[in-house]
């Protein structure tokens, strides 16, 4: 079955090989598709999906273990080549057809338990003989360089861990020519060369290339049942101690993942160059991730009886990433992440199945920063003195209101919430996240704050009232988000109510930022929303209610406003944070009955309870009343009515056509308007009608008053 001059046509071999692969001159066939630069797209092209599948079930998978085996062959034999050598352009090909080839078998062959089962055999072989990979060399006139200085290996798996590792820094295919060891990483970054080796769209295509392959090697754990989850191949190639390798691999990686031009935007990357960014990106987490003790029981006796001690075994890379301790290189990682996040929430389509590439290069960059937040202790430590502190807390923070969004990814919620769990466990960090920051970027939230997902409110409001509970004015910013998340989303728990009020009474004390007339009435927008919540699901407690009580204890002098100030800012005190929820505003209704005087909450119950058949006037009359009596001694209860006027008034005009009945709101199709008329000092008078508007109102909220 030697290689033979003739020309023959590849179609006609492959239609041959589906027949019956025995008759096949499989080595004739293999080294066309490794040689021949349009052979390999014959092969794709011509084999779909359930051909390559019905070879791999028929035959005893006899042509694919052929070509695996072959490809695996070449690639080994291609590594030891001396770097002058490859410079010949059909070892190049050859090279890089079999990693093709092996990209497009491998997969179906791990879809198959027996032959899964064959692939880690094959790994715990014996090495192949120099013979052999001679052999391979010479049908593409070349030859293998003196191998008695070679190391020795005890296992197929070994020899080839050692030729990936070999290939990826390998002149003319993955770098330029054979530079100095501190100037062959793949980008600029970290790494203690200042310089990186010279990029080419060839040595773009081969990197992307190459590491699809390491993917595809190490990804046999996806096939395997959750208690085999183990990669025997990864195991052989992480557990090297090869310390100049492994760190310029890991800085090659880490600096083509979140080199400058990614900053940008990965939708915008050509097409090689964004897949290098992202496959980087997963390279780094399939070797950070791994840990070597998690084997198959099987594979363990295997490996001990040739005296692999797999229990003193270790992760060399985690061990040397954690090693790695310059400012610079910290900052550079930091950056990256920083940067990606602020990438992906400035696209608000980032779950279109079109642009779902670029979601999955985002989704790879939160799990490995979640990764590095476990092991890496410098990193997180450094994080506490990082410029990027404030913007990267914040961007983790919307974007799990981004994937609470309808149509968001509930399972990136839970990631971002775990890193900023775990962030927020380290005092440093804590201590700098108080302090001001500067060019904050506050992503707008217009597009995804409504429609979140049930049981995700937690994440949100859990993560939210801790990062308030941090201070910085900045901060601040984040309570719409708050409240929205209160408003819309489903299954809070009752330890995130504790938590929240929590947290709003420990911004009420005298130290906080946020002691300010707004932020009160903020707050009780907000605590409006809590509480008719938990009315609404039934949730009896007397801590919350001890927790309201004080809250509104601590409101009630921040709503007590003097004369000058209620001139000043009687029209806007608080139609900015009316919405047209009916709910929310009978909610706060029942706060400013409980924050002012029980009259109020008399009123209250009335319009509860009254059988008239439009209790809406009775409570306006009654309001309207007091704002009559301004006196010096009631001074406080005529602005206080005044407020409670309004909203009964704009509740009123909201509700013309409905009625509480046992306390739950029903319709009710009443035929009078909310009509009344109320007189300014100056005579003024207004009426209301059907014609009732938020417009209206202020300007009732702006008439001038004398104190007398």
């Amino acid at each position: 079955m030697g290689i033979t001059e003739s020309k023959f046509s590849v179609r006609d071999q492959v239609e041959k090989l589906l027949d019956n692969p025995y008759n096949c001159d499989l080595v004739l066939i293999f080294h066309s598709l490794v040689t021949n630069p349009t052979s390999l797209n014959d092969f794709f092209t011509l084999i779909p999906n359930k051909d390559i599948a019905a070879l791999r079930d028929s035959h005893s998978f006899y042509a694919l273990k052929i070509f695996v085996k072959s490809s695996l062959h070449t690639i080994m034999a291609i590594s030891l080549q001396d770097p002058g050598h490859l410079s010949n352009t059909l070892t190049r090909k050859a090279l890089q057809n079999s990693i093709r080839l092996l990209i497009r078998i491998l997969p179906f062959l791990f879809t198959a338990k027996p032959s899964l089962h064959w692939f880690n055999e094959l790994l715990l072989d014996a090495p192949v003989s120099s013979i052999v990979l001679s052999e391979c060399l010479t049908e593409l006139g070349a030859r293998l360089p003196n191998l008695d200085s070679a190391p020795k290996y005890q296992f197929f798996g070994e020899q080839l861990a050692a030729a990936l590792r070999t290939i990826a820094f390998l002149p003319h295919v993955t770098i330029a020519e054979d530079n100095q060891l501190n100037q062959r990483l793949w980008a600029p970054g970290i790494g203690l060369s200042t310089t990186s080796n010279s990029s080419s769209k060839e040595l773009v295509n081969n990197r992307v290339e190459y590491l699809t392959l390491l993917c595809v090697l190490f990804s046999e754990v996806l096939y395997q049942p959750k208690e085999h989850c183990f990669s025997l191949l990864l195991f052989f190639f992480s557990t090297k101690n090869e310390k100049v390798f492994i760190l310029d691999f890991l800085c090659s990686l880490t600096n083509t993942a979140f080199q400058k031009t990614s900053f940008i935007s990965l939708k915008y990357f050509s097409g090689q160059q964004r897949e290098l960014s992202v496959l980087s990106l997963r390279i780094l987490i399939l070797l950070l991730s791994y840990t070597p003790l998690r084997i198959d029981p099987s594979l363990l006796a295997k490996l001990q009886d040739n005296n692999v001690q797999v229990l003193e075994m270790q992760n060399y890379y985690v061990f040397y990433y954690e090693k790695l301790h310059r400012s610079t290189d910290l900052e550079f990682i930091v950056g990256g992440i920083e940067q990606h996040t602020t990438s992906s929430l400035k696209h608000t389509s980032w779950f279109r199945p079109l642009e779902r590439e670029f979601c999955l290069g985002a989704q790879d960059n939160l799990y490995l920063f979640l990764i590095l937040c476990t092991f890496h202790k410098r990193l997180l430590r450094h994080l506490s003195s990082s410029k990027h502190l404030h913007q990267l807390v914040l961007n983790l923070l919307y974007l799990i209101v981004k994937c609470s969004s309808e149509g968001g990814d509930k399972h990136v919620c839970k990631v971002v919430y775990l890193i900023l769990r775990k962030l927020l466990l380290i005092p440093q960090l804590v201590s700098s996240l108080c302090k001001p920051a500067q060019n904050l970027q506050v992503p707008s939230m217009d597009s995804y704050i409504p429609g979140f997902q049930n049981n995700v409110g937690d994440y949100v409001i859990s993560t939210t009232a801790t990062l308030l509970k941090l201070k910085a004015e900045e901060y601040s910013s984040l309570f719409p988000i708050l409240m929205s998340t209160l408003q819309h989303a489903n299954g809070i728990s009752l330890s995130t109510l504790d938590a929240v009020l929590d947290l709003l009474s420990t911004m009420l004390q005298p130290s906080s930022l946020f002691l300010s007339k707004n932020n009160a009435i903020k707050l009780i927008h907000l605590l409006s929303a809590l509480q008719l919540y938990a009315s609404n699901e039934g949730i009896k407690n007397n801590g919350l209610a001890l927790a309201f009580a004080k809250i509104k204890n601590h409101l009630l002098p921040l709503l007590s406003l003097d004369k000058q100030e209620m001139e000043k800012k009687a029209s806007q005190f608080l139609p900015q944070f009316y919405t047209e929820s009916t709910a929310d505003l009978t909610s706060l209704i029942h706060w400013y009955g409980g924050l002012f005087n029980d009259k109020f909450t008399v009123l209250i119950s009335f319009i509860e309870n009254s059988d008239s058949p439009n209790p809406i006037n009775s409570v306006i009359n009654s309001s309207a009343e007091a704002c009559n009596q301004k006196t010096t001694e009631n001074f406080e209860l005529w602005n206080q009515s005044v407020h409670f006027w309004f909203i009964a008034s704009y509740w009123g005009q909201i509700l013309r056509t409905s009625s509480f009945q046992d306390g739950v709101l029903s319709p009710w199709y009443g035929t009078q308007p909310c009509l009344i008329q109320v007189k300014s000092q100056q005579q003024s008078s207004i009426s209301f009608g059907n014609a009732l508007t938020v417009d209206t109102l202020t300007s009732i909220m702006s008439l001038p008053f004398n104190n007398h």
